[in-house]
């Protein structure tokens, strides 16, 4: 059995959510582990005694909800595939991958990056997720 790890970090907006999610990011992912002196120096963190043994050891998938929601449900459903969609192919080019996106059923895309990801580390971070269901 695979272990899953789940966190949800609730704040009210303009509380620092999106910086630090980037943060998250940057410091996990292993597409920038050549970036960790330049992005982490002089900071705590930066000292070895202080890092985590998972430090760039995960692809970190970044999902950003700040889409229209103008229009009827098939406008903003569109609008959320799309959304989706062109964030899944934004992690496929960092990683080197292709074939996981499928035009209009962003769901499904998901899918194939999650299979495709068994047995390696995936970190998936989601930003104003309240912006999409609030409207």
């Amino acid at each position: 059995m695979e272990a899953v790890e789940r966190g949800f970090f609730v704040r009210p907006p303009h509380f620092g959510k999106s910086a630090l999610l980037s943060m998250l990011s940057s410091y996990y992912d292993k597409g920038q582990e050549g970036d960790f002196d330049d992005l982490f120096e002089g900071l705590w963190i930066h000292r070895e005694e202080n890092q985590t043994d998972l430090r760039n050891k995960f692809h970190v998938l970044s999902l950003n909800f700040s889409l229209s929601v103008e229009g009827g449900p098939d406008k903003i459903m569109a609008n959320l595939h799309d959304c989706i969609n062109v964030q899944i192919y934004d992690f496929e080019r960092r990683y080197g991958l292709t074939g996981l996106v499928v035009p209009d059923n962003s769901f499904i895309s998901f899918q194939r990056l999650v299979s495709h990801m068994r047995g390696d580390n995936l970190m998936v971070l989601v930003d104003e997720y309240y912006r999409f269901a609030n409207n």
